[in-house]
């Protein structure tokens, strides 16, 4: 019966490990996505900020640029909040996942199976051994799971939400006046 039961925190704890390299996977195209936030960001805010207006810019009315300057200036805290987001999920939580101490079970298996130990205490400490250990691995690996997966949700929705700001922000921004000419 206690194989069977380490067998399960087994799978568990394998799933778990799994779900980890999904999530760890995930990396290159959310970096690929938040330097394209970055950059679209910081070219759209210096546009508008730092660059002189056109004489259409001044004609249109004044809360069309109100609207588009409170825009540009929600998408750079949204990108701070994707920064802090992205760095919650692929790197200040990672650092907590629990391992298995597979060489300690090895030699204790080992040990078992060349003394013909089965069926004694000491068979009967390692499946307590090894059911304890990838419980609490399994259990502290789903709980950092489920944080970076809330952190890359998170992630998805800030990203998503701000890059449709910033398309109505740069629709707005033409319309006034403004161009991005300067960075080619």
């Amino acid at each position: 019966m206690k194989k069977e039961i380490v067998s399960i925190y087994e799978n568990i704890y394998n799933q778990e490990i799994n779900w980890k390299n999904n999530l760890d996977n995930k990396f290159a195209s959310r970096l690929t996505l938040m330097l394209a936030l970055i950059t679209a960001t910081f070219i759209l805010f210096t546009t508008i900020f730092f660059q002189k207006e056109d004489n259409r810019a001044i004609e249109n009315a004044n809360s069309i640029v109100l609207l588009y300057k409170a825009l540009s200036v929600i998408t750079v805290v949204f990108v701070i909040c994707i920064l802090f987001s992205f760095h919650k999920c692929f790197f200040r939580t990672k650092l907590n996942y629990r391992v298995m101490p597979t060489l300690d079970i090895r030699i204790f298996h080992f040990y078992i199976y060349s003394n013909n130990l089965l069926g004694t205490n000491d068979e009967n400490d390692l499946y307590n051994y090894l059911n304890d250990s990838y419980q609490f691995c399994a259990y502290t690996n789903s709980e950092i799971n489920i944080k970076r997966e809330k952190a890359l949700l998170v992630f998805d929705n800030l990203s998503s939400i701000t890059f449709v700001i910033l398309i109505i922000v740069y629709i707005l921004m033409t319309y006034c006046g403004y161009s991005i000419n300067w960075i080619f």
